[in-house]
């Protein structure tokens, strides 16, 4: 008598671990999906007048096949740098390279945050190719969606 007691506590506590677990993979699936959605445009720090930067960003992206992609125009480079972004439940990571010749050599990689109502990117610099030292690409800025 106790173990089939026991047994049907064990088949309650599973069964709502395992609901628990489909509830947040499903949520983090949709939260993926979101962000996602709302990372598809072009981002600029440009016209910012609480910003202190003084190097300006514009990152279009679109989605390409699945997987999002972009380029990065800097205000002191002739030439965009490509971007690939992997996104995660709370933040993005942007992979910077840039392309020379035929292939991609990797330049930095940022951490991207959504904040505010959805319209912001909060751009943190986590590190840099050390032969891109040249580089000057902010260390922390905030992001807005641009109108052209």
């Amino acid at each position: 008598m106790q173990y089939l007691e026991a047994a049907a506590y064990l088949a309650a506590i599973l069964g709502g671990l395992f609901a628990a677990m489909h509830f947040l993979v499903k949520l983090r699936r949709e939260s993926i999906a979101n962000l996602r959605k709302i990372l598809e445009n072009t981002w600029t720090n440009e016209g910012d007048i609480s910003s202190t930067e003084g190097q300006f960003i514009t990152i279009k992206i679109n989605n390409y096949q699945g997987d999002l992609v972009g380029s990065i125009y800097l205000s002191c480079e002739e030439k965009p740098l490509e971007c690939h972004f992997n996104v995660n439940w709370f933040y993005a990571a942007l992979n910077i390279s840039r392309l020379t010749g035929r292939s991609l050599c990797p330049v930095a990689v940022v951490e991207l945050k959504l904040t505010g109502n959805q319209n912001r990117l909060l751009w943190k610099l986590k590190n840099k190719s050390k032969q891109e030292n040249q580089l000057l690409l902010p260390c922390k800025t905030v992001l807005w969606i641009s109108s052209h």
